[in-house]
């Protein structure tokens, strides 16, 4: 288990996911896996879960890519209620991604996005 407000998880967002999938693949000797039932592409590495791979749509058609930070955490309602009282606003509401934990994630008060997850 990872100490609370660590990195836990990445999400690589993307306008195109064969570009970056085949390269992080390659580079980091990573295994793709589709999932369907929540279109998500995962990396595994040794068999275990590493990071995900989401597709985004471009407001203007431009293509683009980041990654996203996960923050470990243990308990995903009372995180997210207690980032609402010291005035941050949600943008994932909490949420489980099967095999992986439970995740949510908001803007806080500087207007930054903040992902957070408890494990499985």
């Amino acid at each position: 288990m990872t100490t609370e407000g660590l990195p836990c998880w990445l999400v690589l967002t993307s306008t195109n996911a064969a570009v970056p999938g085949e390269f992080y693949s390659k580079l980091f000797d990573w295994k793709l896996e589709n999932r369907n039932e929540d279109a998500t592409i995962l990396f595994q590495n040794r068999s275990q879960y590493e990071c995900g791979l989401s597709m985004v749509v471009s407001d203007n058609g431009a293509a683009w890519s980041e990654w996203n930070v996960y923050y470990t955490i243990q308990d995903c309602e009372r995180s997210l209620i207690n980032a609402r009282r010291l005035g941050a606003h949600s943008i994932i509401e909490t949420q489980d991604k099967p095999g992986i934990g439970r995740f949510a994630s908001f803007t806080g008060p500087d207007g930054i996005k903040c992902f957070i997850m408890a494990r499985e």
